[in-house]
């Protein structure tokens, strides 16, 4: 059977887009194509493999985030009347069986929404998701156990780094809104705020125990420790609440974010100028927060 791959080069300029087309240049190209937007130029090559499977090498002309980077991705399948997408992470993997597995529970299940438990790339006894509750998650609480006696259970919103989704979801989303992923957030968070909409549009939202992927965890932005993982992960719980929670709901969550994030800046503050640094990122993304900020920021952490 024929697939079609869709590989976005994010603005990198590390030589990775010409490695790739170089690579793949050994095929019949079928097309190639140049086109500019809001979020700058797209460079577009097709190829047809010896299976009669496509690959579309897309190369930004900038970084456009997780959010953006997926949106291209999808927007590019969607013109190939593909009946249903699955998401990777250029640092994760997965088998292809544990994607047609995805595929056949998310039909058996009226088009859910299904991704795989998430183990660790180095340790790979280490799960490092299997669902999350919502709202719970916005207040950093532990994510859901493995259920033994289940192979398939729900959950408040699925890893984008592993996610399959269903073509009438994906339609659903791009009639609508025009997108898929809400490019505010840039990084972080968009995979909660889509699944939220997948529920509200009447989608399922599943985690599978039958199919495991390996993820190496924010490789591309430096770890969940690093500057730009605070960054983001703060600020857009804020887009979070306001989108999601009632007005009060939204202030009081406001409230409990600023407190918090207090405490632990004191704690912070004990350890020199590390914790100093940290601290000024995480008051500067609630500002951004509060404020409207979002998207890309211009300040490199």
């Amino acid at each position: 059977m024929a697939h079609l791959v869709v590989v976005v080069d994010n603005g990198s300029d590390d030589g990775s887009f010409e490695f790739l087309a170089q690579a793949l240049d050994r095929f019949p190209k079928l097309e190639e194509s140049t086109a500019f937007g809001k979020n700058g130029g797209i460079i577009s090559r097709s190829y047809c493999l010896q299976n009669k499977s496509v690959v579309v090498l897309a190369g930004l002309s900038e970084n456009s985030g997780f959010a953006g980077g997926m949106n291209r991705a999808i927007e590019i399948a969607s013109h190939f009347n593909v009946s249903s997408y699955f998401l990777l992470n250029n640092d994760a993997e997965i088998s292809i069986q544990g994607i047609r597995e995805l595929k056949h529970i998310s039909i058996a299940n009226d088009d859910a929404l299904v991704g795989p438990i998430v183990k660790s790339f180095e340790n790979r006894e280490q799960t490092l998701f299997a669902g999350k509750r919502w709202p719970q998650i916005l207040y950093g609480f532990d994510m859901l156990p493995i259920n033994f006696k289940r192979d398939i259970w729900d959950t408040g919103y699925i890893e984008g780094s592993a996610l399959f989704l269903p073509g009438e979801f994906v339609r659903s989303m791009l009639a609508k809104n025009g997108y898929v992923f809400d490019e505010r957030y840039f990084l972080y968070c968009e995979d909660v705020d889509l699944c939220l909409n997948a529920k509200r549009l009447g989608h399922k939202c599943l985690v599978t125990s039958r199919v495991t992927a390996f993820h190496k965890v924010s490789a591309s932005s430096g770890g969940l420790g690093s500057p730009t993982a605070y960054y983001y992960i703060t600020r857009n719980r804020i887009l979070l609440a306001k989108k999601w929670f009632p007005l009060i709901g939204y202030y009081l969550f406001c409230i409990y974010h600023v407190l918090t994030r207090a405490v632990i800046a004191g704690k912070r503050a004990i350890r020199g100028n590390s914790g100093y640094k940290i601290n000024k990122i995480v008051f500067k993304a609630i500002f951004d927060g509060v404020l409207g900020r979002y998207g890309r920021t211009e300040e490199s952490y």
